[in-house]
């Protein structure tokens, strides 16, 4: 209610200071979304589609002319499926462009995770940081600015990055030889921290901070359902702040007994964000040739692991 207040008090200050301007007149402020194809999938498209509706954009907005922010940490919404406009709840609640003056934009877009946000908003360098947990494993958290807009640009093209690393396990077992593909372990990572999205002169910027989080062991597990005939292919995903690769084990159940493989990477090698990685696992028993071995001896479990990388735009 506070904001919604503020708001009113704004586009009152707008109409009080120029005496041609009404309600009427006014342009309202919208924004649209750019940039956000293939994403983890439950934002699919520029329509931020989550969970069968568009997503909410918290947006805040720094008036450059006056060199004050004009508002903080509004719910933009999409409900008709044009572009998103203020919202409070399900009230549509226009907030308009201030005459004679350029805005830049500050937005952040997640799913139920919800992450809880402190603004900052002080022009070129307006900053947003996220409290983000564990709760956001499989949720998309989008960020992006916009510098120098004008009501002629309205509505305003968000160009939304994404802030976690897309880890993607794409596991192939035979059915004769392996019996159960319990999941896989990413060991010591770290799954929460806090991210600040920063607007540097209209380039949308983010970096992690992991001092009051620790690393923890993450496990995947599959679908039972997944399993389809003799020959399985499974995937497993999670997305990841922006981190050192860490060691990722997978685990099997053969003869009553659990194995398992772990596969390792050269201290250098990073997660980045906005990257989708894509890990292809092929499983065999022991009497596959031309397998590595797993390093426990005896196991009977050999895996061939390839791995890619791709732009996740």
């Amino acid at each position: 209610m506070r904001k919604t207040m503020m708001a009113v008090m704004a586009l009152s200050a707008m109409v009080s200071c120029g005496k041609s301007a009404s309600p009427e007149a006014l342009a309202e402020i919208s924004v649209t979304a750019v940039n956000c194809i293939e994403t983890r999938g439950y934002v699919t498209d520029e329509s931020l589609v989550d969970s069968g509706a568009p997503r909410d954009i918290r947006l805040s907005a720094y008036d450059a002319t006056l060199a004050r922010p004009y508002f903080v940490d509004m719910a933009f919404r999409n409900p008709s499926g044009g572009s998103w406009t203020n919202h409070d709840g399900d009230i549509h609640m226009p907030l308009y462009w201030p005459q004679g003056s350029r805005l830049s934009f500050l937005a952040y877009s997640a799913g139920s995770s919800a992450p809880k946000a402190v603004w900052n908003m002080s022009g070129s360098t307006s900053c947003v940081v996220l409290d983000v947990t564990a709760e956001s494993l499989q949720d998309d958290i989008l960020y992006a600015a916009a510098d120098g807009c004008t009501p002629e640009a309205s509505p305003v093209s968000l160009d939304f990055r994404h802030s976690q690393a897309w880890i993607e396990f794409q596991v192939s077992v035979p059915f004769g030889k392996i019996s159960s593909f319990r999941g896989v372990t990413i060991g010591g990572v770290r799954t929460s921290g806090l991210l600040t999205v920063t607007d540097s002169n209209g380039m949308a910027a983010s970096s992690w901070d992991f001092s009051s989080s620790m690393p923890v062991d993450c496990t995947l597990t599959p679908d039972p359902a997944a399993y389809d005939g003799r020959y399985s292919r499974l995937s497993l995903s999670v997305l990841l702040p922006r981190q050192q690769c860490r060691p990722f084990t997978f685990r099997f159940m053969t003869d009553g007994v659990e194995r398992s493989y772990t596969y390792s990477f050269p201290e250098s090698e990073f997660w980045y964000s906005s990257v989708h990685y894509v890990y292809k696992v092929d499983v065999a028993g022991a009497d596959a040739a031309g397998l590595t071995k797993s390093p426990a001896g005896g196991c009977g479990i050999s895996c061939r692991v390839s791995a890619e990388e791709r732009n996740w735009n």
